[in-house]
């Protein structure tokens, strides 16, 4: 388990809820984020094919985890791999105000997701009992994704 990660070629360091303390003074949190990950856009349609777009999610860093599959050990795993995983209580968006910042109130369930998915950190504006994400990068930091040729 690891307890802080910044992304290649530099950026914040992002801290792990976990690891965070909560009681120390001039306390600034950095557990929130923003990650992408493919959603099928026809999930409410179960006659229609899957069809997955990239999208941008906010939610609190949890954990770190890193996992080393051993070659041989899983279909298609021909050399040893190691991968970061992030545990993530995602936000659950309620709406997006009027400057289409994306605002909630609640957590939803626990996700896993691969730690090139974590994009940035994002800040957090409370106010009448919900949070505004403050996301600065716009279009500037997206992950590219490269559909699967086997599937």
């Amino acid at each position: 388990v690891w307890s802080s990660v910044r992304r290649e070629g530099g950026g914040d360091i992002m801290h792990t809820l976990s690891m965070e303390r909560p009681g120390a003074e001039e306390h600034r949190d950095v557990t929130h984020i923003r990650f992408d990950a493919l959603v099928d856009v026809h999930a409410d349609l179960p006659d229609e094919p899957a069809s997955f777009e990239p999208q941008a999610h906010y939610g609190q860093l949890q954990h770190i985890f890193e996992l080393t599959l051993q070659a041989g050990s899983l279909r298609g795993v021909d050399a040893t791999e190691t991968l970061l995983l992030a545990g993530i209580l995602p936000c659950k968006i309620i709406r997006k105000n009027v400057c289409g910042m994306p605002v909630y109130k609640e957590m939803g369930a626990y996700n896993v997701v691969d730690m090139t998915c974590v994009q940035c950190l994002v800040g957090r504006v409370y106010d009448c009992g919900q949070w505004t994400i403050i996301d600065w990068t716009g279009a500037l930091q997206r992950a590219f994704y490269v559909p699967d040729e086997d599937n």
